[in-house]
């Protein structure tokens, strides 16, 4: 399992996004729930960046 570290705080990424950033955290929470990635303090780690591309293109 490979690890990437997005090197960007939620408010950006939420703007990025065109999102809230209460709207991207209860994303990133599901996102943590299903084990695609870790969420901490000033970071998000990447736990799964393939299943996470698959799931934007509308897969699983």
């Amino acid at each position: 399992m490979t690890s990437a570290r997005p090197r960007r705080p939620q408010s950006t990424l939420a703007a990025m996004l065109g999102l809230r950033r209460p709207t991207l955290n209860r994303i990133l929470k599901g996102f943590e729930q299903d084990g695609l990635v870790r969420v901490g303090y000033r970071h998000v780690d990447l736990l799964d960046p393939e299943r996470l591309r698959l799931r934007a293109q509308g897969g699983a």
